[in-house]
Formats: structure tokens, sequence, C-alpha cells
């Protein structure tokens, strides 16, 4: 073997990506190519953000905020209530709910009264539409005025069409229900929401995506 040979085989490096073999022009090359460096980089960045993801969906779950909108799922019978967020509506959302507790009040005893309620704009059981678990589809009433309207529709509000639902958002009370939470579109964190073991196998952990909100029909009133 010639000394060129040799010291050909000397400097041959796997590419820490792609496992291929290549010969470096630099001491300190890692990849066989740029195509290769900038892929590895990406996926290292993604295994961050699941990392980043995965603990804001903890200390979600243990919130008075996520523990409402998971109670509102279940309420609702579909994770699909909470189409069409984006971080500006869920803060929007957190701080209508506050509002309301603020309202309300605290006896002495540290008890909170229950004079006001957040109601739905749009019924959250109705016939062939379900209202949204959105700031545009809710309003701060009087407990007594809310309980009248039951599911009385008086027109704006946001919603999504009953036919729209699709059953791997569906929340079966009757069977183990299973925390999970899914990015919307611009890649942040939505809340923790109940659905069932079944539907959590066949979707992939933090790669699925909120319904879009032009599933959702209707407008602020």
């Amino acid at each position: 073997m010639s000394s060129k040979s040799a010291n050909t085989t000397r400097r041959k490096r796997t590419c820490h990506h792609c496992k291929s073999s290549y010969i470096p022009s630099r001491s300190d090359q890692k990849f066989c190519s740029d195509a290769c460096r900038y892929k590895a980089k990406s996926e290292k960045q993604s295994k961050a953000n699941r990392k980043k993801l995965e603990r804001r969906v903890s200390r979600l779950r243990r919130t008075g905020f996520g523990q409402y909108l998971v109670r509102e799922c279940i309420r609702a019978g579909t994770v699909q209530i909470l189409t069409g967020h984006t971080p500006e509506t869920l803060h929007e959302l957190a701080k209508l709910r506050t509002d309301c507790f603020i309202y309300n009040g605290v006896s002495l005893d540290g008890e909170l009264f229950k004079a006001y309620e957040l109601s739905h704009i749009c019924p959250v059981n109705g016939h062939s539409i379900v209202g949204l678990l959105h700031p545009h589809n809710l309003v701060i009433a009087s407990k007594a005025f809310n309980r009248s309207r039951s599911k009385r529709y008086m027109g704006g509000g946001k919603w999504i069409e009953r036919n729209k639902l699709l059953p791997q958002w569906r929340v079966d009370v009757g069977r183990p229900q299973k925390l999970s939470a899914t990015p919307d579109l611009s890649g942040t964190v939505l809340p923790l929401c109940p659905i069932p073991n079944s539907a959590l196998k066949n979707a992939p952990p933090f790669k699925s995506v909120m319904p879009k909100a032009s599933a959702c029909a209707g407008s602020p009133a």
C-alpha cells in the first residue's frame, strides 16, 4: 500500500449524522456535508423543543387553568372546543376566568361567592353546533341568568358544527382517560386535554395539530 493510500485511510471518518465514511477537510469536521450538518442541527433543536413542550405540559397539568380546560372538554365531550386558539386568545381566556373570580369575591371565611359565571354565547351543548371554549364565545354573566338561558341560542359567538367533530378528539367519560397535549399551528403548546387511550395510540405525540380555524364558524357578536 502506498503512503498516499495509507494517509487517505487514516483520515477517513464517520459522519455523525448519516454514518457514511468521508475524508474531512478540517481537523474538527464532524459531518460529511453541509446538508448533514444542517439536518443534525435541526434534529437536535427539535429534540430540545420537544423536551421544552413536555416541561410546559407537565406544569400546565398542575395549574387551576389547566384543570379547568380539562373539565370543560369533558363537559363538551370533545377536545375540539379548543379549535382556533392562539397563545393570545388563551391568555384572554385565562384573564376572563380570573376576572370572573374577582367579580365574585370571597367571604370572610375564605369561601368563594358564586354570583357570576362564565356564560357561553353559543351553547356548548347545542343541537347542531358546539360552542367553543374561546374568549369570543364567553361573557361574565350572573349565575341566575346563565342557568335560565340553558341551551337557548340568541346569535353570535364562535362554534363548530357537530358534523365536523372528529372521533379521535372525542372524550368518552366511560373509558379510562389520559392527558395529552398538542401544539397549535404556531408551535405553541395548547392546553392538556383528555382524549381516549385508543386515540393516543394512533396519534404521534407533539406532532399532531389542533383542528384548523377554518373548521370554526361564527364571529364575535
